[in-house]
C-alpha cells in the first residue's frame, strides 16, 4: 500500500475491465472509486522493451463511480522537474538499419505525479569528447560529454499535445538526420539534452549523459 492524498491509500496499477462502461468520460489522472472481480495478470511491453505484469480486475458500470475529474476540475499542477529520459537507439522500418533514437518525456509536478503538459521539446545530441588517451595505443581511456558546438551531431524540435501522454509520459521518437551509425558500435556514443517548455513559456531540461548511438 502507498499513501495518497485523496483516498487515503492505494494499491499500485490495475487493469480495469469493463464491457459495458458507458458513464462519465473518464480521463488520464482522474480518481475514480471500483468494485470488481481478480481476473488474474495482464502483461504488456512497456516503451522500454522490458515487460511488466499488472493486476487484472473485471467490473461494470454499476460498480464505477467518479470521484474527482482532476483533468476537469482542478487546475493542472505546475511542472516542478523532468524524470529520467532513458535513451535508446531504435530501428523505425523494416530494414535491419538504426534510424534514431527513442526516449520518454516525464514532465513532473512536486510530488512526482506525471503533468500532461503541451510544449515543445527542444533536444540536442553530442558525440562524446575523449579527455584522456592511452601513452601506448592509439586507444580513448575516458570519454565526456562537453557539449561543445563542434561536437553537435542532431538537433530536433518536436510538438508534444497533452492527448499525447499515457501512465508513463510521451514517447518520443526522433530520426537521424546527418548522423549515419557505421563501424563499431560500441566506439559511437553520445549524450544528449532535452529541454521542455510548456505552454506558459517555463523552460525544464533533463540529460542523458552516455548514450549508445547505434545499439548495444
Amino acid at each position: 500500500m502507498r499513501a495518497d492524498e485523496w483516498v487515503g491509500y492505494i494499491e499500485d496499477i490495475v487493469y480495469l475491465y469493463s464491457t459495458d462502461y458507458s458513464g462519465e468520460r473518464l480521463l488520464e489522472g482522474d480518481i475514480i472509486q471500483f468494485c470488481g472481480k481478480s481476473k488474474g495478470t495482464v502483461t504488456y511491453e512497456a516503451i522500454l522493451g522490458n515487460t511488466i505484469t499488472i493486476p487484472g480486475i473485471e467490473t461494470d458500470e454499476a460498480y464505477v463511480k467518479l470521484i474527482d475529474g482532476s483533468e476537469i476540475s482542478k487546475e493542472q499542477k505546475p511542472i516542478a522537474t523532468l524524470g529520467q529520459i532513458w535513451v535508446s537507439a531504435e530501428n523505425f522500418d523494416a530494414d535491419s538499419e538504426i534510424d534514431g533514437l527513442e526516449f520518454s518525456l516525464q514532465p513532473k509536478d512536486s510530488k512526482g505525479g506525471l503533468v500532461n503538459a503541451g510544449g515543445t521539446a527542444n533536444i540536442k545530441l553530442w558525440k562524446l569528447e575523449c579527455t584522456e588517451r592511452s601513452e601506448y595505443l592509439d586507444y580513448c581511456l575516458q570519454e565526456e560529454c562537453t557539449r561543445k558546438d563542434n561536437l553537435l551531431i542532431e538537433k530536433w524540435s518536436f510538438p508534444v499535445k497533452s492527448e499525447d501522454y499515457d501512465f508513463m509520459g510521451v514517447n518520443i521518437q526522433v530520426e537521424y538526420k546527418s548522423y549515419k551509425p557505421q563501424g563499431d558500435k560500441y566506439e559511437q556514443k553520445g549524450c544528449m539534452d532535452v529541454t521542455f517548455v510548456d505552454s506558459k513559456g517555463s523552460s525544464f531540461t533533463t540529460s542523458e549523459d552516455t548514450i549508445y548511438l547505434a545499439g548495444f
